[in-house]
């Protein structure tokens, strides 16, 4: 293993390079900088210094056992044996008496072969699945065999309004133009009913917007995050492509925003339940709200991923995200909106 001395490593972060020590090991994190969770930034702000006590104390950020694992993979070397006689962490993972308790878990790596397609694989995992998709990895992952399969699982950021935005002016259009042919009654045999006119608009869509942020919730709370039965090797796989994908790549910006066409099957089991409640012209305003906050979600999301946050309030709700990924996944983030 090549062998640094501390001034080197000091040298390549000067140089531009993201390196860092820990534990004794020299660590070249440049081609991680962007996909870092917390943001290239802090991790400028640490080149060329040991970061032992950053990735050991709780004082600054509890790092996953993922975490730890992603950082072995940009390992190029150690210090030399006369800069660990002078440095006086300790490189046991012990500090100041604080052991790291959240340690990586080799075996997890073998569970499957993560050149080979996953949704497969899957159902092998058994009830080991749901700890394998909650440690992360910032590789880009494949689900499918098949070329014309996984090109619909895949999504660009900008497909996201560039498919949506056009619909949703055309539901606009459509309930503006009905409304103008005929308001609606609705409820009419509770005290004659609330008529809607075209001027409702406004309210239907944000009410819209409103109905998306409770969906999110329900969906990403107690249907994303459900366990799996062991026993349905479908359900697995079912859970894997809808969500449990984006927790095991989080960094992949290809599996972030929803893709066109399993989106368009949720939207039309969502419309349809909108259906049952409310006349169509009704349903096509408050569709239209919902469609809009369902693109300010997916985009903030990608956002939150992707960007650096440098003002107050999405820079907390990125920080939040954060932990969504690797301490608590059962919060949504729809919850901090």
């Amino acid at each position: 293993m090549k062998k640094f001395s501390e001034t080197s490593v000091r040298l390549q972060a000067r140089s531009g390079r993201l390196c860092v020590i820990n534990k004794g090991k020299v660590y070249d994190v440049t081609d991680f900088g962007n996909k870092h969770p917390g943001g290239r930034e802090l991790l400028q702000e640490h080149a060329g210094l040991d970061v032992t006590h950053v990735m050991t104390s709780h004082d600054y950020h509890k790092h996953s056992s993922a975490a730890t694992d992603i950082l072995n993979q940009y390992c190029i070397g150690e210090l030399e044996s006369e800069s660990r006689n002078n440095n006086k962490i300790k490189w046991n993972g012990d500090l100041n008496g604080n052991a790291s308790s959240d340690r990586y878990d080799p075996s997890m790596t073998d569970l499957v072969d993560m050149n080979q397609p996953l949704v497969d694989q899957i159902p092998g995992l058994g009830d080991k699945y749901f700890e394998w998709v909650h440690k992360p990895t910032d590789k880009h992952i494949r689900l499918f065999k098949s070329d014309l399969a996984e090109f619909f699982t895949e999504s660009y950021w900008w497909l996201v309004p560039v498919y949506w935005v056009p619909i949703m002016c055309i539901l606009l259009h459509w309930c503006v133009s009905n409304l103008q042919i005929k308001p609606v009654v609705w409820m009419e045999s509770i005290n004659g009913g609330i008529t809607v006119t075209p001027s409702d608009l406004p309210v239907l869509f944000v009410m819209g917007i409103l109905l998306w942020t409770l969906a999110e919730y329900i969906i990403h709370r107690w249907i994303f995050h459900l366990h799996p039965p062991t026993s349905w090797p479908s359900l697995m796989k079912l859970h894997f492509m809808l969500h449990g994908q984006h927790h095991k790549a989080p960094m992949d910006k290809y599996r972030l925003v929803f893709p066109p066409v399993p989106a368009s099957i949720l939207a039309i089991m969502i419309y349809s339940s909108f259906a049952i409640f409310w006349p169509k012209a009704i349903c096509q305003g408050l569709f239209a709200g919902t469609i809009f906050g369902y693109i300010f979600y997916d985009l903030t999301h990608y956002y939150l991923h992707h960007g650096t946050p440098g003002f107050g309030y999405f820079k907390s709700l990125k920080k939040y995200h954060v932990k969504h990924h690797f301490h608590d996944q059962q919060k949504a983030i729809a919850e901090h909106f």
